[in-house]
Parts: structure tokens; sequence; C-alpha cells
């Protein structure tokens, strides 16, 4: 279902001096994601008017995806639930656990309301913590086509593993799936992306 992010979160987002991890901890804290994976980063779909759409990764910026770090936070999180640890506490012990890079925040919007040629694509990408740079996309993704792509460039390892392989069948695999879910995104009308739009660099 689509969601609608906290006070807290919108407030955070809009915040020129908000940093990243300050910002994650935020939407972990408040619940802000439809989508909290293994690796506790997480992922949001919303929905507005007029064929606007929103689709958001939140990457954890403070932990690997190694099985250690991972059981280590089910852990605290069954601690949360149990009531032995608070939530603060839980962030906290989060943010001790620094790792020097991670997967950069990825956005998808399309808006139709906002296009104008060259300086403001309909359909884009931001890329990392940072508002102003959009990537062209001459489709309309869908909330599952966003999610594969996540999949696919930030958890390789798992995507290309013969678990995922025996996941979809002799028949079938990611990239196929991938390739059938593209299907599923529309290409932009002309009057959404021009023809000289097109010349430029862009996401098909």
């Amino acid at each position: 279902m689509p969601m609608k992010a906290s006070d807290d979160f919108l407030s955070a987002v809009f915040d020129p001096a908000a940093n990243y991890e300050g910002l994650y901890l935020i939407g972990l804290a408040n619940t802000d994601y439809n989508l909290l994976l293994r690796d506790y980063s997480y992922m949001q779909f919303s929905l507005g008017e007029v064929d606007h759409v929103r689709y958001a990764y939140y990457p954890n910026p403070f932990l690997g995806s190694s099985p250690a770090a991972i059981a280590e936070l089910d852990e605290l999180r069954i601690y949360v639930d149990e009531g032995a640890i608070t939530i603060e506490e839980y962030l906290a012990k989060v943010s001790e656990l620094r790792k020097s890079q991670h997967p950069p925040l990825l956005r998808y919007e399309n808006a139709p309301d906002q296009y104008s040629e060259f300086n403001h694509p309909c359909s884009h990408f931001h890329l990392g913590h940072h508002e102003s740079n959009r990537w062209a996309v001459q489709r309309v993704l869908t909330p599952l086509a966003f999610t594969m792509l996540v999949a696919r460039h930030f958890y390789a390892e798992t995507w290309f593993s013969k678990a995922a392989l025996s996941l979809f069948g002799k028949s079938q695999s990611p990239d196929k799936f991938l390739a059938e879910t593209k299907l599923d995104c529309r290409i932009l009308p002309h009057d959404r992306f021009s023809k000289e739009e097109s010349l430029l660099f862009s996401f098909g």
C-alpha cells in the first residue's frame, strides 16, 4: 500500500542541514517505510495526484550485509519488541555499527505536473543525498520494476546466486524476469519526453 511519511521525516528530507545518517534513523524510528530489508535498509512507495509516484531506497549507512551484523540487529529488534530496550537504545546501537561505504540513496519520481523540457524530466532518478540531480527515464516505473533494479544493482551477490536461480526455476532467471517487468513500464508520450531530450543520455 502507498505510504505517507511522518512529519519528522518530511522535515528532515527538506532540511538542507540534515545529514543522511540522521534522516535514515528518523525513518527507521518512525517506521517510515513499506519494506524493511534484512540488512535494515528500507524502501518507500508513495502515490500522489495526476500520475505522480515516488519510490525510494534508503540503504543502511551503518553496516554491511554480513550475517553477523544482521543477526545482531535481529536480536536487538526482538529486545525492542519485548520491551527489554527502548527504540532510542536500539538506534544508538545501530549508529555505532558504522561502515565507511554504503550504496547511495536512490529515489525515483514520475512528476508530470513538474515537467519542464531539459530542466526537470517527468520521470527521473535521484542518486545520493542530493536534491537537484535528476537522471531522466523514458518510462514510468512500476513499484516492482524499481524493487528489482535495487535488488540487481545493490544485492548482486544474491541476485546472481544459485539460490536466486533455483527460486525462479529453469525456464526463468532473475534477469529474464526483470526484462519482462520492464515491459510493464509504459513509455512516456512525446509531450512528457521530447524527441530532443531523447538525443541526450537517459535510462530506457
